[in-house]
């Protein structure tokens, strides 16, 4: 105010330029203010996100760990390979239970969980496709349905190339008797 009461008595354009000014640069000073605000707040994003993916590659690395302790525990005959019944008694077992809970892989269909992590149909489970089973239908229960209409759809695509290879061999025969 004092400055003002002192230049306004010699020129009211004067006084009115000097509340101009200050007002001028209150405001610079808030915008360099919120600059630095945001400049930390984007600082702050970018090591969230760097934080976001060390948890989530620090958590893939437990949860890998853990299936392959899950997989040598229901590997009872210690052949390096899991079977449907070995799979099935292990269910019994709080510990299995809570891993496929945990993982959000419903174990009351573990026949339709186990023929699709079974990708060689060798009928046994070795511990890559046990493993990389579990990553990849983990999640909810609409993920391993997906994935079995998946499989019962490239199934019925073969049946239906055999059934159309056939049907051209009859077709070749009828056409070469008629």
């Amino acid at each position: 105010e004092e400055p003002y009461f002192a230049v306004h008595p010699v020129s009211r354009v004067a006084a009115y330029t000097l509340i101009f000014y200050v007002l001028l640069l209150q405001l610079a000073v808030l915008n360099v203010v919120t600059g630095i605000f945001c400049n930390n707040a984007i600082e702050s994003v970018a090591k969230d996100r760097e934080i976001a993916a060390m948890t989530q590659l620090t958590d893939a690395k437990t949860h890998w760990d853990h299936a392959q302790a899950i997989f040598d525990e229901v590997d009872i005959d210690l052949s390096g390979d899991i079977t449907i019944s070995e799979l099935e008694a292990k269910l019994e077992d709080e510990k299995l239970r809570a891993f496929f809970e945990g993982i959000d892989v419903d174990t009351r269909d573990m026949w339709t969980l186990f023929s699709l992590m079974d990708t060689d149909k060798s009928g046994t489970l070795n511990s890559e496709e046990f493993l990389f089973g579990c990553i990849h239908y983990r999640g909810n229960a609409r993920a391993i349905h997906v994935a079995k209409i998946k499989e019962e759809q490239k199934i019925a695509r073969s049946l239906l190339n055999d059934l159309r290879m056939q049907l051209d061999k009859l077709q070749e025969q009828v056409q070469g008797v008629g």
